[in-house]
């Protein structure tokens, strides 16, 4: 999963593959030696770059495996392409992504009705969504935690994997594109998902940096497309965070049963 929306983002906004990456990727890394390549090439995309061999010795450090071939030198975004096409072409080092972690998690935590899915931060939607769940006899999974170890990426995802609804939120205070990205990816393989998007309002600044009015147009374009695709498959797109919590509980109790 982690590699799919790396390779869909890279060919999107690359601050958001940065992001991503950040979360991601960097906990995942079992030589320290490595952390200062991907961290200064976080830090400065498109530069610093890399030469094949190192890049080589990066992948197979983070999944096992060495791609097949490498060529000419990389940068962040090239390392994250990298990364993401040994992956497709080696379905099975899947057990490697995660080294050490699976057999830490108790997954049996993870099996509720409703995934908290979307935008994080200081002013979380989920604060006022979980008061209004509280009303109803319905079960939920909070993904946001104040420390995200990497044992918690797994539980996180298997958490997607096993909760009945999928309600996802993506604010106007966050760009949203990998949580918009999961968005499409389950949408596409027809769970169960409620949807509500904010535009982001002008002159935004997120995590201290301002905001383009191009971005802007861009993000909430993307977001308005999303939400168009989410509807032809027949998700369900609220129009208010209050309507989207109503909808995700009412198709709980729909699979619930009486």
């Amino acid at each position: 999963a982690i590699a799919y929306s790396v390779s869909i983002l890279t060919k999107t906004y690359s601050e958001s593959v940065s992001e991503l990456c950040r979360q991601s990727l960097l906990p995942l890394v079992s030589s320290a030696s490595f952390l200062p390549i991907f961290s200064a090439a976080r830090d400065s995309m498109g530069g610093p770059k890399v030469p094949a061999a190192t890049a080589s010795r990066i992948v197979k450090t983070l999944i096992g495996v060495a791609p097949d071939e490498t060529h000419g030198e990389y940068d962040f975004n090239g390392l994250c392409q990298l990364l993401a096409e040994t992956v497709d072409k080696s379905p099975s080092i899947a057990p490697h992504l995660l080294p050490g972690i699976h057999d830490s998690v108790d997954y049996s935590a993870v099996n509720k009705d409703i995934f908290l899915g979307g935008s994080c931060g200081a002013e979380s939607w989920r604060v006022p969504a979980i008061t209004q769940l509280s009303a109803h006899h319905v079960t939920f999974f909070h993904p946001e935690r104040a420390y995200w170890p990497s044992g918690l990426i797994a539980l996180e995802t298997a958490a997607k994997q096993q909760c009945h609804v999928l309600l996802y939120v993506i604010d106007g205070k966050s760009r949203g594109v990998g949580s918009m990205v999961e968005v499409a990816c389950f949408v596409g393989e027809g769970r169960l998902v409620v949807l509500f998007l904010e535009d982001i309002p002008p002159a935004t600044a997120i995590a201290g940096a301002a905001l383009t009015a191009r971005e802007i147009k861009d993000l909430n374009r993307g977001r308005a497309y999303l939400a168009d695709a989410a509807r032809r498959q027949k998700a369900r797109v609220a129009g208010s965070l209050a309507e989207a919590v109503d909808q995700a509980v009412a198709l709980v109790q729909e699979v619930s049963g009486p």
